[in-house]
């Protein structure tokens, strides 16, 4: 099934963003990594602090759901923890740039918790 062009810049943006932090990296070089005009690129997005938050829904929006469906199983307490942990685990494995990334943005208070 061939991408989006919404899902092509996510995906370059997440790439770029997490390689060179939000600070190094430019709507240019996204459109440019997204194989896209930059003119399309501010259609999706108008500006790269909306995509920069698109990006971190996106990579949590992959992990919130599950939690939320082990939070609502009829088993006990132990159990979900021991499923959350693995799902953690899991979403870690898959995107080990991720927490180095957010503690940076974090620490350049461009990520609010």
């Amino acid at each position: 099934m061939e991408e989006s062009t919404k899902d092509k810049i996510l995906i370059a943006a997440k790439e770029l963003f997490i390689e060179k932090g939000f600070g190094g990296t430019t709507m240019r070089d996204i459109s440019t990594h997204a194989n896209i005009n930059k003119g399309l690129l501010h259609y999706y997005f108008q500006n790269k602090n909306k995509l920069f938050e698109s990006v971190l829904q996106m990579a949590t929006f992959q992990f919130i759901p599950k939690v939320d469906n082990i939070v609502h199983l009829d088993i006990n307490f132990e159990s979900k923890m021991e499923l959350i942990v693995d799902e953690y685990i899991e979403f870690l494995i898959n995107n080990p740039q991720l927490p180095p990334f957010v503690l940076n943005e974090m620490n350049l208070n461009r990520i609010y918790l």
